[in-house]
């Protein structure tokens, strides 16, 4: 899973049988506008990408000012085979706004199994309903554990443990909340004291994660 820029282009389709000159110029002079804060651009089924710019907001900014670009927006790349992560992820994507959406779905792979108008279906309903913990954590723990991530240093053993604890979240009443919080808290207890033993650097993290734990039991029964 990585960032992208989606950029839009209008003009360059009418430009009849030199539409393909036109369409490398631009792809060429959204290049040349990200080059220098590391961009890398390519063209995939007629939409031009960008990805690897170490400022996302600086690229967006450089890249509207390209002429022949009709807007750009932001994309994340996922693997397609996991339908789920994918309407987890646009669930993540939309929780900061408000008001109507609509969800346009094109399918360039047409062996993929979901049609577009069932995407968007299915999609628009998660979207419209929200997202539970545990959907929004199993979405997002492959780009937190993968290498250089924020929990890349946790065990099998440590995942599977905040996962259990995220799954359970809302699915019963306040005192089965509570008896899911305690559990994790004396699973996290039991984790920091192995961790204690194999190194301060992880032992330090755990004692940390402890202490997030504490503040959710706090602020959730008070």
């Amino acid at each position: 899973m990585r960032e992208l820029l989606l950029v839009r282009y209008g003009e360059v389709h009418l430009k009849g049988q030199n539409r393909p000159y036109f369409l490398r110029t631009l792809v060429n002079a959204v290049r040349r506008a990200v080059r220098e804060i590391g961009g890398n651009v390519w063209i995939s089924d007629s939409r031009i990408f960008v990805s690897d710019a170490r400022d996302m907001d600086e690229c967006i900014r450089r890249v509207t000012k390209v002429f022949g670009v009709h807007s750009v927006c932001p994309a994340i790349e996922m693997e397609k085979d996991d339908f789920d992560a994918v309407c987890a992820q646009a669930v993540q994507m939309m929780r900061p706004l408000s008001g109507t959406f609509k969800v346009n779905a094109r399918r360039s792979d047409k062996r993929y199994p979901i049609d577009s108008p069932e995407i968007n279906r299915r999609v628009g309903e998660r979207v419209a309903a929200g997202e539970d913990a545990a959907s929004s954590w199993r979405a997002l723990l492959p780009s937190l554990t993968r290498r250089g991530g924020a929990l890349d240093c946790l065990t099998q053993e440590d995942v599977s443990a905040l996962t259990a604890f995220f799954d359970g979240l809302g699915a019963d009443a306040r005192a089965g909340q509570e008896a899911l919080f305690q559990t994790a808290l004396r699973e996290l207890g039991r984790l920091e004291a192995e961790a204690a033993r194999s190194g301060a650097e992880k032992g330090r993290l755990y004692a940390t994660l402890g202490l997030l734990f504490g503040l959710m039991l706090a602020i959730a029964f008070v």
